[in-house]
């Protein structure tokens, strides 16, 4: 029921574009716990700060990311 949203920011300068920056948004995808409604709900850090750190502790494990030429090791959850 745990999942993120992967958001990225270009910039778009002199007809041309660019990678500017991500951040991932901690999601459950139903809005109740006792039955998936199917509604992506954002974690909120006030109330599911365990469930955000949940999240983030699959993403950092190395075993899921064996094989990988490139991994994100840092998960920013706000734009700068």
């Amino acid at each position: 029921m745990s999942s993120i949203l992967f958001q990225i920011r270009y910039r778009i300068k002199d007809g041309k574009i660019s990678y500017k920056d991500f951040r991932i948004i901690p999601i459950r995808i139903s809005s109740t716990r006792e039955t998936n409604d199917f509604i992506p709900t954002v974690l909120e850090d006030y109330n599911n700060g365990a469930a955000i750190d949940a999240i983030l502790n699959i993403m950092r494990d190395p075993q899921n990311t064996k094989g990988l030429d490139t991994v994100v090791t840092d998960f920013p959850m706000a734009f700068d």
